[in-house]
């Protein structure tokens, strides 16, 4: 089982950068490191979400949208899935939610 966090001092407020890394492998300079380390976009955003919570001990209220958890979530400006690989790094939220309330709409 492995997660990852966005670790600030390699990269501060940007989960997406982090998830970038973990699928492509490529660092800031274009080389590639691990490459067989690669993780899928599925595994890399499950990853991010799910098993991060469960590292904090917290998967029964949140790390996936499901009935009884808490309803945090980002509105994303392009489809993490299917976006171009160098897209992954400036992908933005359009929209924050928490607790099923909106706390942030870009204008």
């Amino acid at each position: 089982m492995f997660g990852l966090d966005s670790n600030e001092a390699l990269n501060p407020f940007n989960p997406f950068l982090t998830m970038y890394t973990a699928i492509t492998r490529r660092t800031e300079s274009g080389r590639i490191v691990s490459a067989g380390e690669a993780v899928s976009r599925e595994e890399a955003l499950r990853m991010m979400t799910s098993m991060a919570a469960r590292f904090s001990f917290d998967e029964k209220n949140r790390g996936s949208i499901e009935t009884g958890k808490l309803g945090d979530f980002v509105v994303l400006d392009d489809h993490f899935l299917t976006c171009p690989p160098e897209r992954l790094r400036t992908i933005r939220a359009d929209m924050t939610i928490i607790g099923g309330r909106v706390v942030f709409e870009r204008g």
